[in-house]
């Protein structure tokens, strides 16, 4: 199967500590015709400097520098950049499998879909696997309405149907790029799971793969654990969205 160029975007803002690894596991990835899009997101540590590094060392890397404006900013950012047909992202504290790009491209391909998503390895204390809770296999046509239904919460399970995360799914450029700037500015909490239900009505088809490839890291200082006094302003402005995409005629009453 001939190589697509995938664009693999990450976020960047003070991770000096946690950049190498993150880095160097997307530079071993058996799948190697990659773009590593570094997007320096105003950092006040040296993580500019060692994006730059990274440029200078490998081709396939290139750094961006913007001012501070946050993840949803600095993934569109990257999306402006991107030369390839595909489109991931790593968050710039997490790792990921040498083989995950090389399964995801595979099945994107093989399947001929417009989204991929797979499992991961939550990392805290201590690991565990998480995995969407919708059967592995590829939805299309009417699977779609089952999909979309199930993607915030799945009944059955008791859980979500799709994992919220944009990090460990690949999407094909026109998809996630006419997505990401739907987005509202005032979402600053929640903002992959509006993504991907956005992404959900404007895809033709998905293949959900169960295997875990994606080092995902607890975030003790995410808005959640944060005791963030706009909180509540944030969820309001989530709330208000997810009504505006609730009334699209593709998701069903249930």
């Amino acid at each position: 199967m001939e190589q697509g160029l995938l664009s693999i975007i990450v976020p960047v803002y003070n991770s000096r500590h946690d950049l190498a690894r993150c880095v160097e596991s997307i530079l071993a990835q058996t799948y190697s015709n990659l773009e590593i899009i570094l997007v320096d997101d105003g950092s006040t540590d040296n993580s500019g400097s060692l994006c730059d590094n990274y440029a200078r060392e490998d081709t396939r890397v290139k750094a961006i520098h913007k001012a501070n404006g946050g993840q949803q900013d600095a993934r569109s950012a990257g999306i402006a950049a991107a030369k390839g047909e595909w489109i991931g992202f790593v968050d710039s504290d997490d790792w990921i499998e040498a083989d995950m790009y090389e399964h995801l491209y595979q099945t994107a391909e093989g399947h001929q879909v417009d989204m991929v998503t797979c499992g991961f390895f939550l990392e805290g204390n201590y690991t565990t696997i998480q995995m969407d809770t919708v059967p592995q296999g590829k939805y299309e046509d009417q699977g779609m309405y089952e999909l979309r239904d199930k993607a915030i919460y799945n009944l059955a399970e008791h859980s979500s149907g799709l994992k919220a995360s944009l990090c460990y799914k690949l999407f094909r450029k026109e998809l996630i790029q006419g997505v990401q700037c739907r987005i509202p500015d005032e979402i600053t909490m929640a903002e992959d799971k509006m993504c991907l239900l956005t992404a959900l009505l404007k895809c033709r088809s998905v293949y959900v793969f169960h295997k875990p490839f994606y080092h995902y890291r607890i975030r003790a200082n995410s808005m959640v654990n944060s005791g963030s006094e706009e909180y509540l302003l944030k969820v309001y402005a989530v709330y208000k969205y997810l009504k505006e995409l609730y009334a699209d005629a593709l998701f069903t009453k249930d």
